[in-house]
């Protein structure tokens, strides 16, 4: 293996592999302990929370490595390896608070209960980026998803009522069916029965004679 080979990056993705394998095994630890089994993915807020934050960092996980392969092979190895490791902890703080609340997903990032600014800015001073991060929308943001829970619930149960309210009318359908069959049945049945008749008939008369 020559020297120049990409050992930092590679540690570094080992290492969040890692992290993507512990919170697997967590969502897995979850399912036990709130007995919900696959592929379902709603339950106890506990689990549901656990299973987002799995998710989430599943979601940004290819994004993760491109970024960081290809700062570290075009730019600077040394640089993009220590913003991978800043990532996975930060990354890892995340997945806690939300495993708790979802409004400490973003808050466990914080020190302080006051709105924050983070700031990155390039070496040359060019460029600035400033997250803003406010108490107020995480709490607006956790309400929004409780709403679209809820509606989600409402809109499987509405499938749920029109799937039974389908099987009803199927049902009603082939009850219909059978009775028009029954009715020609017994019809047939009763024209035997009055052919049988008159054919007793026919042969008593023709005995007497």
């Amino acid at each position: 293996m020559g020297t120049d080979a990409p050992l930092l990056l590679a540690a570094v993705s080992l290492l969040s592999a890692l992290q993507m394998g512990f919170l697997a095994w967590r969502v897995g630890l979850s399912r036990i302990a709130h007995k919900v089994l696959p592929p379902s993915v709603t339950g106890p807020p506990e689990f549901e929370r656990t299973f987002r934050a799995h998710q989430n960092c599943v979601e940004c996980y290819p994004v993760f490595l491109v970024t960081l392969w290809s700062c570290g092979l075009f730019f600077s190895e040394v640089t993009a390896a220590v913003a991978g490791l800043v990532y996975i902890i930060a990354r890892q703080i995340y997945a806690n608070g939300y495993v708790k609340s979802t409004k400490k997903r973003i808050a466990a990032l914080h020190s302080k209960k006051e709105d924050e600014y983070f700031t990155m800015s390039s070496n040359d001073g060019e460029s600035t980026l400033s997250l803003y991060m406010a108490a107020g929308d995480m709490e607006n943001q956790a309400e929004l998803e409780e709403k679209t829970r809820l509606i989600n619930q409402v809109l499987e149960l509405q499938h749920t009522l029109e799937d039974l309210s389908a099987r009803v009318d199927a049902v009603k359908e082939e009850n219909l069916k059978l009775k028009s069959e029954n009715q020609v049945l017994g019809q047939y049945i009763e024209n035997l029965m009055s052919a049988s008749s008159v054919f007793q008939t026919t042969d008593t008369k023709s005995k007497r004679k």
